[in-house]
């Protein structure tokens, strides 16, 4: 069965060390040290410099640039995020799609992410 992004994102943090010698404390502390500051700036830092693959840079540059004390978004909060503003009146399509996607069962999940929604059972079956 798919894993869920958080489940897969976890197992990532948990190879880290394994797979690039370093603990993500450690990467956070090296590019702590550097002088990049933006996420690519940072990605290629990671790659260029110490090889470190890009799933991996990826994963290290953003959790290097997320406050340490800011609890990541989740749920409502990311669907609010995304329908604020001038996009606040496609509020109502979104709950019409998700309402129309909640009947295709109780094994449908609905996962929120920071620019979209997920709709998914074992697989995403939709991007809103």
């Amino acid at each position: 069965m798919a894993k869920s992004p958080e489940e897969m994102l976890a197992s990532m943090i948990q190879n880290l060390k394994e797979k690039t010698g370093k603990s993500l404390d450690d990467w956070l502390k090296i590019v702590k040290t550097s002088k990049a500051a933006k996420h690519g700036e940072i990605v290629k830092f990671l790659k260029e410099k110490h090889g470190v693959g890009h799933g991996y840079a990826n994963l290290i540059a953003q959790k290097s640039l997320q406050p340490a004390d800011a609890p990541a978004p989740e749920g409502d909060d990311l669907v609010d995020a995304q329908y604020a503003g001038a996009k606040a009146d496609l509020r109502p399509i979104y709950s019409a799609l998700i309402a129309a996607i909640q009947k295709f069962g109780a094994d449908v999940e609905i996962s929120p992410k920071k620019a979209y929604v997920s709709p998914r059972r074992s697989k995403q079956f939709a991007l809103i």
